[in-house]
């Protein structure tokens, strides 16, 4: 729903300060993402791309056939669909992750 209301323009989601080679947003949406990086769980939390790049849990359901997962891994990960933004991208990129091997950001908004 948030990538929609952007219509995948990752500018309009992005703060306007603290985001690597100029690639801060307009923050027209009132969001303000900022450029948290990525933690990942299994290397005792070491964060990269801060700065540079952020990315988001969802909730969408993932189409195997469409990520080349096959049947045979499966079963072997616990697969999530996640969205990033990136400092040297106006585009919302859309990823499938093991959802075990990052921590990743999490937004709370509420309902009017």
């Amino acid at each position: 729903m948030l990538k929609s209301t952007a219509n995948n323009f990752a500018t309009d989601l992005k703060s306007t300060v603290d985001w690597r080679d100029d690639g801060n947003g307009s923050d027209i949406l009132g969001f303000s993402v900022l450029p948290a990086g990525e933690c990942k769980a299994y290397s005792g939390g070491e964060c990269t791309r801060i700065r540079e790049k952020t990315c988001f849990w969802t909730t969408r359901q993932i189409d195997r056939t469409i990520h080349d997962i096959t049947p045979e891994t499966w079963n072997d990960y616990f697969w999530a669909s996640i969205f990033c933004l990136t400092a040297n991208s106006k585009d919302i990129s859309n990823e499938v992750i093991d959802k075990f091997d990052y921590a990743l950001s999490v937004r709370c908004v509420k309902d009017n």
